[in-house]
């Protein structure tokens, strides 16, 4: 499970990679990366409290779902922000 977790909270950075022009020698830019990390967490934390509140959702499924939305939504909130 440790590594589910570890492989999928890194996924953010792949995925700016292929949105992103390099923009320094490291590749997509710390400046991006750090963006979508921040986002991700944004995302998910309003996912989570939004489905915890909810109460239709037990611990489990509601920890699934913010890693979802959060992985999915993060990068693609940022994506949008920057063509902006």
């Amino acid at each position: 499970m440790r590594w589910i977790a570890a492989t999928t909270a890194l996924m953010p950075l792949s995925a700016m990679a292929c949105l992103d022009h390099p923009q320094s020698k490291c590749g997509i830019g710390w400046t991006n990366v750090i963006g979508v990390l921040v986002t991700s967490c944004i995302v998910g934390w309003v996912t989570h409290q939004i489905l915890d509140a909810s109460g239709k959702h037990t611990p489990e499924g509601v920890a699934m779902l913010t890693a979802a939305i959060g992985l999915v939504g993060g990068p693609l909130i940022w994506f949008i922000l920057m063509q902006f």
